[in-house]
């Protein structure tokens, strides 16, 4: 992703679980002349569907799978003797560039999930991929400390996963583990355990499910629910409760961002009661994606933030 987007051209990423012929129309259908593809997915798709594109290469062992170019496969064959032709000492930061000439430069092709017909393509700006990188600094901090560890369970092809577990976290330092399976709960908790994430960015189900797993057991017990609301012990029980829930996510949780959908009122009044960072936020995939959110600190219940452009302004 990034290296395309430093020799100048466009990317176009694809949701993991879209059908081959969802891929063959959105690869013909944004004129794509490259597809870098997965092994699994490559055993679906049908090359001669795809008649535009130059080659294919796969993304295990960046095997040329299919060219129609000779340069490419010529460059495929011979890669490190033309890198060491074009770099002959070293390979450097100042030898990157970002081909951003002006903000409303074409960086994204953003494909949305079609469930009403097919997909269609969302042209991204430069303009709004780093507007949303500067509204994420100021909604959750630029706090992030080099060897902060993130777990990614958003899929990369939608922008609300591309901004919070890629793009904010890799330019803040942390280190990004990914989660190739499916996130039921027992396997988000027992990566969490291992990974223990300072971020966690998910939608609204997942913590609904670890709700029902964890705390619905404890919160059922007719003695808790009287302590809930009794002065005194009430803040010592809630606080058991948000500890058990951060230690539940890895222990080092500072922020718990959320969209994507509304969340059920009863876990979301548990989290705020028990002062756990949430924060739900508001986007859309043609804006890149923040349109609205707040810090976990001023987050009100039942809400989706603030619209983040005059909340920035407030900041500043």
């Amino acid at each position: 992703f990034l290296a395309t987007l430093t020799y100048g051209a466009v990317a176009v990423p694809i949701l993991h679980e879209f059908h081959p012929e969802q891929i063959q129309h959105i690869v013909n259908h944004s004129e794509s002349r490259i597809l870098f593809v997965g092994d699994l997915v490559w055993k679906k798709i049908n090359a001669n569907e795809m008649p535009n594109l130059e080659g294919i290469i796969q993304l295990n062992d960046w095997t040329l799978l299919s060219a129609k170019n000779n340069k490419l496969k010529d460059t495929v064959e011979n890669l490190n003797k033309c890198f060491g032709e074009k770099y002959p000492t070293s390979f450097g930061q100042k030898d990157i560039a970002y081909h951003a000439d002006e903000p409303e430069e074409l960086a994204i092709i953003n494909y949305t999930s079609g469930t009403t017909s097919n997909s269609k393509g969302v042209m991204i700006p430069y303009r709004a991929i780093v507007g949303n990188m500067m509204c994420a600094v100021e909604l959750i901090g630029n706090n992030a400390k080099v060897g902060d560890t993130l777990l990614s369970m958003l899929p990369l092809a939608h922008m609300f996963g591309q901004l919070a577990d890629f793009l904010y976290p890799f330019s803040a330092g942390a280190t990004i583990y990914y989660l190739t399976k499916a996130p039921t709960p027992s396997i988000l908790l027992k990566a969490m355990a291992d990974v223990k994430p300072y971020l966690v960015a998910t939608v609204p189900l997942v913590i609904e499910k670890i709700h029902k797993k964890k705390l619905d057991p404890l919160l059922s017990k007719a003695v808790l629910k009287f302590c809930w609301y009794t002065p005194g012990i009430m803040n010592l029980i809630r606080a058991y409760v948000k500890k058990s829930l951060v230690k539940a996510f890895g222990g080092q949780v500072r922020y718990f961002l959320c969209g994507g959908a509304a969340m059920n009122p009863v876990v979301e009044k548990c989290l705020m009661d028990v002062n756990f960072p949430l924060s739900i936020g508001f986007g859309m995939t043609e804006c890149g994606p923040l349109v609205s959110g707040l810090p976990p600190k001023y987050f009100k219940r039942r809400s989706c933030g603030a619209p983040v452009p005059p909340y920035i302004r407030r900041c500043r």
